[in-house]
């Protein structure tokens, strides 16, 4: 909570946990899946959802359980169909996964 509040963040609060995949640690595939089954509570703003509806990405920066923050990875909607999606953090995903293999 700390590290979050030094960051000037707000609305701390638990998105998801989830067990890395085979895939999100796969430097190939360079992303995490955040299937919207295993969101636990709403994190979006209104203009985010649009944001992400409109295919585009959000800048944004991830404090792993180590406290260390990555900036600069994007986090996207990706749909699956008309009803399925997952939230996604590409771009810089692969260094956070390095301090972990």
């Amino acid at each position: 909570m700390d590290k979050v509040m030094d960051m000037r963040g707000r609305d701390v609060r638990l998105v998801v946990e989830k067990v890395l995949s085979a895939t999100d640690m796969n430097p190939s595939q360079s992303r995490l899946s955040i299937p919207k089954s295993q969101v636990l509570q709403g994190f979006l703003s209104d203009q985010e959802i649009r944001t992400l509806d409109s295919k585009e990405g959000i800048k944004v920066s991830l404090s792993d359980p180590s406290l260390e923050v990555h900036h600069g990875l994007q986090l996207k909607k990706w749909s699956y169909g008309s009803k399925f999606f997952s939230y996604v953090l590409t771009e810089r995903w692969n260094a956070v996964t390095l301090l972990y293999k």
